[in-house]
C-alpha cells in the first residue's frame, strides 16, 4: 500500500512546481548552502483525508491552504503568513498520511545511480515536472525511509528558516545507524559528527562548508520503521501541546524538561504523518 501512496506524489509534485513558477516573492539574502545546493525545497503531505489533515494542521500550525483540483485529485498547497511552503495530496485508499522532503540536486542521474549503488533504490523513476521546470524521481534509502530528488533552476520555495510555523529541522530516526551513515555520507556527500543530546547518542549530518544539514538518532520508537521526521517552529510548545490533546493526535513524547528542555513536543498526526514541534531560539 505505500508503494500505492508514493506512486500519488508525481502527480502532486507536477502541480507543486508549476505553482512555483508562478510565485515571484524574491529569495531571502540569508538563504544558506543548504537551502539552494543539496537541499529540502518542498515538503508533501500525502493523505487519505485532506479535508482532516488540512483542518487538523491549520489548528496546530495557523497554516492556510489554496485548494487545486488536478486531474481529478484534490490537492492543496500550503502556505505559512502567505508563502507556499508544502502541499497536500489527498489518496482515499492511503493506510496512513506521510511526509515525504524533497532534495534539490544539480545531476539527477548521479543522484539515481549513487541511490543504488550504495543500497537505496528508486520508487518512482525520473519524470518531467510540468513544462520545462525539471526533473524529479522518488526514491527510498536502505531501511525504507521516503525522500525525493529534483534537479530544477526554481527558486527554493520551502526554505528552512527559524520563522513561527515553518520547517527547521529534518531528522532521521533510524533503526540501522551505521546503515545510514554509510548511505547519507556517500549519496549526499555529507560528513557526519557524533555528539550527546539529553544524555542520548546523536549525530548531525554536514556539508562540505561544515554547515548542519540534518540530525540522527536511533529510533525511538519502540516497532517502528527508519523514517525522516521534519520540525516545525512552534514558540508556545505548552499550549500547543494543550491544543494537540483535544485532536486525534497520539502524542509520543510531551513537553519535558528532560527532553531538550521541554521545547518539543512529538506526536503522530490524526492520519499517522510523525511530526516534531519545537520553540527552538538559536
Amino acid at each position: 500500500m505505500r508503494k500505492k501512496i508514493i506512486a500519488f506524489v508525481a502527480l502532486l509534485l507536477t502541480v507543486q512546481f508549476g505553482f512555483s513558477r508562478s510565485y515571484e516573492a524574491p529569495i531571502p539574502v540569508a538563504e544558506t548552502y543548504l537551502q539552494t545546493n543539496g537541499g529540502i525545497v518542498w515538503y508533501n503531505l500525502v493523505t487519505p483525508n485532506i479535508s482532516e489533515s488540512k483542518a487538523f494542521y491549520a489548528k496546530i500550525c495557523k497554516w492556510t491552504f489554496k485548494d487545486i483540483n488536478k486531474k481529478g485529485q484534490n490537492i492543496s498547497i500550503i502556505s505559512n503568513n502567505g508563502k507556499p511552503i508544502g502541499s497536500m495530496i489527498e489518496i482515499k485508499n492511503a493506510d496512513a498520511s506521510t511526509w515525504i522532503s524533497s532534495v534539490k540536486t544539480n545531476n539527477i542521474d548521479a543522484s539515481i545511480s549513487s541511490v543504488k549503488t550504495n543500497g537505496g533504490r528508486v520508487i518512482i523513476d525520473k519524470f518531467t515536472i510540468g513544462e520545462n521546470i525539471g526533473k524529479q524521481v522518488i526514491v527510498e534509502g536502505p531501511l525504507g525511509e521516503k525522500m525525493s530528488f529534483i534537479q530544477t533552476d526554481n527558486p527554493a520555495m520551502s526554505l528552512l528558516e527559524n520563522v513561527e510555523g515553518k520547517w527547521i529541522w529534518e531528522e532521521l530516526w533510524s533503526t540501522d545507524i551505521d546503515k545510514s551513515i554509510n548511505f547519507y555520507t556517500k549519496v549526499l556527500n555529507l560528513d557526519v559528527a557524533y555528539t550527546r543530546d539529553d544524555d542520548r547518542d546523536y549525530w548531525i549530518f554536514n556539508d562540505s562548508d561544515d554547515k548542519k544539514v540534518a540530525g540522527m538518532m536511533n529510533n525511538p520508537l519502540k516497532g517502528a520503521n527508519t523514517q525522516w521526521v521534519p520540525y516545525i517552529k512552534i514558540s508556545d510548545i505548552n499550549g500547543v501541546y494543550q491544543t494537540l490533546q483535544q485532536t486525534d493526535a497520539h502524542i509520543y513524547i510531551k513537553p519535558d524538561m528532560n527532553v531538550r528542555q521541554g521545547t518539543i513536543v512529538v506526536f503522530e498526526d490524526p492520519n499517522g504523518a510523525t511530526v516534531c514541534l519545537q520553540n527552538y531560539n538559536n
